[in-house]
């Protein structure tokens, strides 16, 4: 596989300053790291989501207006150490605490842990929010060892938005860990992607199988079909979905259609239309809908579909506006909340 880099051990730094040349109006770089803040940050609450590299437009395209103030990158499917998590959060830090997120994986978690104690040595008040989402990467009796994926963009949506809105670090590390204990995702791989270090395949499907709850480096899933159409797709989707969460009458969900990198539009939009009818068949409002490439494993090809389940708390900071890079969210329909403190 061809890949557009220069040195395999300099792609994460070339990948980060290309990033800050881009968009150098908001952004500034935190010296000594493979992390960068927010130009202008407020007297808040200070929200941070981190991860490896290699998932992109995760986790480096997220930070901006009611989401991420700051984040730093580990290596190509590493984890950032904890020294590096700790200094960009001191240096974003206001004096009101900060809130980390991350997937529910060893060396993320682990180096997030190390850097609230670390944190707290300085007298900084950190939370650790974990998201385990990903819910074919345990069963039920083990979701605390579940790993989060696509799904940690609700947590972040939601915690940016109630860091905006002048919420206590207390009361935005709750709203997180609701809307995470709230979203469900699955993934299902058609083909694997290629390691941007070396050009190598990941892992070997056959080329008429796909599998649904494969994880992004190829762990083993836990149903491999021959490949079908979307409509077969979205109908094993929601079978697996409404083991975990049950489609209730009423209920009301936000739903994420995400690309692993090398599935397009036109399908992602496709397989939308098919859950989409499913859910309104089964009398379930679906709230918003986002339909793009949000985490990725290069260009592996599939989609991971993730779910946020609503009440009135989670959708008035859902309804709240958002910006980065690569991610807009326009805010409440009709301005409900427009205006309106929140906390």
């Amino acid at each position: 596989m061809k890949k557009i880099i220069n040195k395999p051990d300099e792609l994460v730094e070339d990948m980060l300053e290309g990033f800050l040349y881009a968009n150098n109006r908001d952004f500034v770089r935190i010296p000594g790291q493979k992390a960068y803040r927010k130009r202008v940050i407020q007297d808040k609450v200070c929200v941070m989501a981190n991860g490896g590299a290699g998932c992109e437009p995760m986790h480096i395209g997220y930070v901006g207006n009611g989401m991420g103030d700051a984040t730093c990158i580990g290596e190509v499917f590493a984890a950032p150490s904890a020294f590096s998590i700790y200094e960009t959060a001191k240096a974003i830090h206001t004096g009101k605490g900060v809130l980390l997120i991350c997937g529910n994986f060893a060396g993320d978690y682990l180096n997030s842990d190390m850097a609230v104690e670390l944190l707290a040595l300085d007298g900084i008040e950190a939370e650790l929010v974990l998201v385990r989402d990903d819910i074919l990467s345990a069963p039920r009796h083990e979701r605390q060892n579940r790993g989060g994926i696509a799904g940690i963009l609700y947590v972040l949506k939601t915690a940016g938005a109630a860091s905006e809105a002048g919420c206590a670090l207390q009361e935005v590390a709750r709203l997180a860990r609701k809307a995470a204990e709230n979203t469900c995702s699955i993934p299902v791989v058609l083909y694997s992607g290629y390691n941007p270090q070396n050009g190598q395949k990941m892992f070997d499907m056959p080329e008429d199988c796909l599998e649904f709850g494969m994880g992004f480096n190829g762990e083993p899933g836990v149903e491999r079909l021959p490949m079908t159409t979307a409509d077969g797709i979205a109908d094993r989707l929601l079978f697996w979905l409404e083991q975990e969460m049950p489609m209730e009458k009423g209920m009301e969900i936000c739903l994420l259609v995400n690309s692993m990198g090398a599935t397009g539009y036109m399908e992602l939009l496709i397989l939308c239309k098919e859950l989409y009818e499913r859910f309104q068949r089964r009398n379930v409002k679906v709230y918003d809908i986002k339909v793009n490439r949000y985490l990725t494993s290069q260009e592996m090809g599939g989609c991971s579909v993730s779910i946020l389940k609503l009440d009135e708390e989670l959708k008035r900071y859902y309804d709240c506006e958002a910006h980065t890079p690569v991610f807009t969210h326009r805010g409440a329909r009709g301005g409900r909340h427009e205006g309106k403190a929140l906390c």
